[in-house]
């Protein structure tokens, strides 16, 4: 029953907005004033027979007779409901020129939020209750024994204490208020239903790739069989104005925000009044990506991202469902069989698992803060250069500590280095997928340097790239229990290192002070660097022939690691030749003029 509800939530969501979409298009305001009376004491109307069936009647101070008036009342309810908000609206507007969806989105946000709030509310403190009522219960009967007390009196109805309901709201509000994991589940469905491409919190799966294909090719057969203009006429209702900044750009307009909370409010009073099982969480979330997919959000850059996205989030419902079944009986066997000493150590295990969960949040927090900190303003040239100081002074840094734990065989180091490349990897990645959203950003008289934007960015890809791939082989090798380098080749290596240190450490001070005089002693020791490789690539070769390095895997990651060295100096040089074709001078301001290439 659940999961048939999330499917249809998500087909009536889509339905509804694909028509919706057609009447108002994006650019609503005209046809609002034709049609907002009446849309909007529609909208109304369903959201207040929403907070009757869903809310009311689920209150303490509602009465048995009036919930049976309401539910023998239906369509009465709902043609007055109409009739008198369509009124109300339309007297709205012309007095006091009140925008008709904010109406609609401030009733409907009140309509959820009180359904929300009774259904969170039993689960916050419906098992402390329990325990409460339990020990009440106990408490009553003189000299009972606490193993074979009978639990029965809790199946029955059990009438909540007003005061005890009021303090836990108000607990509710304020941790919702405060906390920001709930503003990152917020923004986790932002994201998925953004009407523009952004940078996806999501990767790619097999079952989303094949959904998307599926969809793609059904639009290549509805092709053939509407005509040409009926699909013109269509794609011009659907038609979207161009955000030239990321300020000016919104997750989804008032139209969508409307139909959102509409849709969700009429199928879960619909579901509540027939007595089907639905959750109001599922069906909110569902209906907010149908009608995200109708509104054309999900095109072909974004699409099989955030279904991906839709299909974690539906996996993690069930997945915590069936965690809480097993842990709960896991628990329980626990203390039956342990008594106050495992009581004792799960109270330990919960508090250690809420600190480490709040400190782990807290620190991605931070590394957030800081990331969104070094991506902020204007001047393009600034900005890339600060970032690609950033990185080529960690470069080398890497590259030296993977060949000293290489040859210590330290795994664990090895491990922390891996984790490290990959986080850098998917930073560059990110960045340089964002590149296009960086330009709307930029004041017009810095987009010439965009394309140098571009070639920074794919320069320091592949600085993050070799290095990923390098340290990943290194740790491979080792968490296999190969061996080591030998002292001969770590000496190698390390004589490598220096000059790769070298090499980016001056990069990193030319373009730091954009003065780029020591590139030509860059020039030379990349060269000797490169002669250096070669050199030691025969050696090796040579030792291998006279059986002086019999480890087979060993000399493999040996070569492997000289053509990762000899990626990385040229990658760093063919940086500094784009870099050295700018020097920065501020006058009133930032000016690039060209200069001298390093050939």
């Amino acid at each position: 029953g659940i999961l048939l509800s999330v499917i249809i939530a998500f087909a009536v969501g889509a339905f509804v907005q694909f028509f919706t979409r057609l009447i108002f298009t994006f650019k609503y305001q005209k046809n609002l004033k034709r049609f907002g009376s009446i849309w909007g004491g529609l909208c109304i109307a369903i959201i207040t027979y929403f907070i009757l069936i869903k809310g009311v009647s689920g209150s303490s101070f509602m009465t048995a007779e009036a919930k049976e008036w309401i539910q023998a009342n239906t369509w009465l309810i709902l043609g007055v409901s109409f009739v008198g908000w369509s009124i109300i609206v339309q007297l709205a507007r012309w007095i006091f020129k009140v925008n008709v969806p904010r109406i609609i989105i401030l009733f409907g946000t009140f309509a959820l939020a009180f359904a929300f709030a009774g259904n969170d509310l039993v689960n916050f403190i419906g098992v402390p209750l329990a325990a409460l009522k339990s020990f009440q219960g106990f408490a009553a009967v003189p000299g009972a024994d606490p193993t074979t007390f009978s639990m029965a009196f809790l199946s029955g109805k059990v009438q909540t204490e007003t005061y005890m309901l009021l303090i836990a709201g108000a607990i509710m509000v304020i941790t919702l208020w405060t906390s920001k994991k709930s503003k990152h589940v917020s923004k986790t469905e932002l994201n998925m239903a953004n009407q523009d491409s952004t940078n996806e919190r999501f990767g790619s799966s097999g079952l989303s790739r094949s959904v998307v294909r599926m969809g793609v090719n059904s639009s290549r057969i509805f092709k053939k069989i509407f005509p040409a203009r009926l699909r013109n006429i269509i794609n011009s209702r659907f038609s979207r104005p161009v955000t030239t900044s990321e300020n000016e750009a919104q997750s989804f307009d008032m139209i969508r925000a409307s139909m959102n909370l509409t849709v969700a409010s009429s199928l879960i009073a619909l579901g509540t009044s027939l007595g089907l099982p639905l959750s109001t969480t599922y069906v909110t979330f569902m209906v907010s990506m149908g009608t995200t997919l109708a509104d054309r959000a999900w095109g072909r850059e974004s699409a099989v991202y955030r279904i991906t996205g839709v299909f974690t989030v539906i996996g993690g419902w069930f997945l915590t469902a069936i965690m809480a079944f097993t842990v709960s009986f896991i628990f329980a066997i626990m203390i039956d069989l342990g008594g106050i000493y495992s009581i004792v150590a799960l109270f330990g295990l919960a508090l250690f698992l809420l600190y480490r969960t709040f400190w782990v949040f807290r620190k991605k927090e931070k590394e957030k803060k800081e990331a969104v900190f070094e991506e902020k303003g204007n001047d393009i040239i600034k900005l890339c250069n600060d970032y690609t100081t950033k990185i080529l002074e960690l470069v080398p840094v890497m590259y030296n500590d993977t060949i000293e734990a290489l040859h210590n065989e330290d795994r664990k180091k090895l491990k922390v280095l891996k984790n490290q490349a990959k986080d850098l990897l998917m930073k560059t990645k990110n960045r340089k997928n964002n590149f296009t959203v960086r330009l709307r950003e930029i004041e017009e008289d810095s987009l010439q340097y965009g394309h140098f934007y571009l070639q920074m960015l794919h320069y320091i890809r592949e600085f993050s790239r070799t290095l990923d791939d390098m340290i990943s082989a290194c740790y491979e090798h080792v968490e296999n229990t190969h061996f080591g380098t030998s002292k001969i080749q770590n000496d190698e290596l390390a004589k490598l290192s220096e000059d790769v240190k070298y090499i980016y450490i001056s990069i990193a001070q030319m373009v730091k002070d954009q003065n780029f005089e020591m590139k030509k002693s860059c020039k030379e020791t990349h060269e000797k660097v490169l002669e250096t490789i070669v050199e030691f690539q025969k050696n090796q070769v040579r030792r291998v022939k006279h059986g002086e390095d019999t480890h087979t895997r060993n000399s493999v990651l040996y070569l492997t690691l000289m053509a990762d060295t000899k990626d990385l100096v040229v990658d760093a040089i063919r940086l500094l030749k784009v870099q050295s074709k700018f020097i920065v001078v501020e006058e009133e301001g930032i000016v690039a003029v060209p200069h001298t290439d390093l050939t």
